[in-house]
């Protein structure tokens, strides 16, 4: 690990500015123009791979930073190699094509484009029921002001959840592995996932505070950043309708782009085919964020995610036999049966896509050194990490 150098920060901002360029360039956006655009998909994804493989980042940032780097990858392929198979995108109510915009106006929706892999507001965008709304009634002060209180929100339910975890010998560095501590503690894992979830709410709801403060973004720009947990009856639900939706753009176009190359026929084959595709490119992405932490393949995120396509089909299967027997229902049993099946599939998984990097010190070294509501239980700011119960 020593001989490797330190990541360079300009790199995600300038292979970003490179995206945003290809895009804005005739055929970015799904044109017949942009024939040479290839050379930034190269360009992008050599920089980032160099980063992935040869670089080190700090420990507090976590795997983050090697699964950023692999998303631009696959990213720059979805709006660069992938264009000319998907529909032209345009902003929501443009009626000018791309082609007829100058380039400093194809530069700007570009910008627009890239910043918001959910494609919101324009014509490819993740729509219901992928993705909840803003409601077009929501003023920007409501915005602001509810942004505020869910910051709060979000801050108490990381500290309250990363005071839970230190408790734990799993998420200390060398720690104790989940099956040494036996089943019971694996559901002590949902503390690590609500803890994740808001850090995400966290870096979202600021990033839309301040678009929407300056005047840049209109509320309605800004949807929920995850959706309801009322769906997350299914795996299926989770990962299509609760989990968030950043990566549902690229990772689809890759199902659907392998699906044509093969030349599969529409139907379930295809469907499933493109499922596991899709779960295929989000184990490739967060394996990097794996080895650029680790230093080394022993990350399972490539496993894991596959096992989530294998969890889907297994409960398409199910959901199939019991329809055909007329016990399928939407009764609150019936979704009582899904909440519960969704649990004890997360609390068995989920330990084990996590393990290798809590006791390699992710959760240690990414976690707050200081907790408010630590100071206000018992007087003390400074979080110890490695005391545990």
């Amino acid at each position: 690990m020593s001989h490797k150098t330190a990541a360079h920060p300009a790199v995600l901002p300038f292979t970003n500015a490179l995206l945003i360029i290809a895009c804005a360039r005739r055929g970015g956006t799904g044109g017949t123009g942009a024939r040479f655009n290839w050379i930034f998909f190269v360009l992008i994804s050599s920089l980032c791979l160099y980063q992935i493989l040869y670089t080190t980042h700090s420990p507090q940032t976590g795997t983050f930073p090697g699964s950023t780097l692999c998303t631009r990858i696959f990213m720059a392929s979805e709006l660069i190699l992938l264009r000319n198979q998907q529909p032209e995108i345009r902003r929501l109510g443009q009626t000018r094509p791309p082609s007829s915009m100058s380039f400093w106006e194809r530069i700007k929706m570009s910008t627009s484009l890239v910043m918001s892999p959910r494609h919101i507001g324009f014509s490819t965008q993740v729509t219901s029921p992928h993705i909840r709304t803003t409601p077009p009634n929501v003023t920007r002060l409501q915005f602001i002001t509810s942004g505020l209180k869910w910051m709060c929100f979000y801050y108490l339910l990381l500290d309250i959840t990363c005071l839970v975890c230190h408790a734990y010998p799993m998420y200390g560095e060398g720690g104790l592995s989940f099956s040494e501590c036996g089943w019971l503690w694996r559901t002590t894992i949902w503390m690590q996932i609500f803890g994740v979830s808001a850090v995400m709410s966290m870096g979202y709801t600021a990033a839309s505070l301040v678009g929407v403060a300056l005047g840049i973004n209109r509320p309605q720009d800004w949807p929920p950043y995850f959706g309801s947990l009322k769906d997350a009856y299914t795996v299926r639900n989770v990962w299509g309708r609760v989990w968030h939706q950043m990566m549902r753009k690229f990772v689809t176009a890759h199902g659907s782009a392998a699906a044509d190359i093969l030349h599969l026929p529409k139907g379930k084959f295809r469907t499933y085919f493109q499922l596991y595709v899709a779960f295929f490119v989000s184990g490739i992405l967060h394996m990097a964020g794996d080895y650029m932490f680790l230093q080394n393949f022993a990350g399972v995120s490539l496993q894991f995610f596959l096992l989530q396509g294998i969890a889907i089909t297994f409960e398409d299967a199910l959901i199939g036999v019991a329809k055909r027997t007329g016990l399928a229902n939407s009764s609150p049993l019936a979704r009582a049966v899904g909440f519960c099946w969704v649990f004890v599939w997360f609390t068995l998984s989920t330990p084990y896509w996590a393990e290798p990097v809590l006791l390699a010190g992710g959760f240690n070294a990414s976690s707050p050194d200081v907790s408010l509501v630590q100071y206000l239980w018992k007087g003390q700011w400074k979080v110890s990490k490695g005391v545990f119960l």
